[in-house]
């Protein structure tokens, strides 16, 4: 009973963490940066020093996105590891197939409800 009390905790706080971060509007902005690069390399009309300076500021702009999203990525992991080093067996649950179906009904449950309560 513990295992699926930790594994519902878990599902939510990862997903506000992820909302409240934005990392899914980090992961659309780095995609559309590297475009932006591809479409740039590949360009004819723009000389290179146009392409050099440009190509400057957009892959500042992705290292600092991709660092942005890895610390976002290791707050999961940090967690899955101090729950791990607390109850070895709740992770190993997490990981299973069962864990998985699990937490995803409660993903889905917990946006449904989500979605319920900010309309009402």
């Amino acid at each position: 009973m513990i295992v699926h009390l930790l594994l519902l905790f878990f599902c939510i706080f990862m997903i506000e963490i992820f909302r409240g971060l934005k990392f899914y509007t980090k992961m659309r902005s780095l995609n559309l940066i590297y475009k932006k690069i591809i479409n740039l390399i590949s360009s004819k009309k723009i000389s290179d020093h146009w392409k050099e300076v440009a190509l400057v500021k957009y892959s500042n702009q992705a290292i600092l996105l991709s660092l942005e999203s890895f610390f976002i990525i290791l707050i999961p992991i940090s967690i899955l590891m101090i729950i791990y080093i607390l109850n070895k067996d709740a992770v190993l649950y997490f990981f299973s197939v069962t864990g998985l179906i699990e937490s995803l009904v409660f993903i889905f449950l917990y946006f449904s409800l989500r979605k319920k309560v900010s309309n009402e």
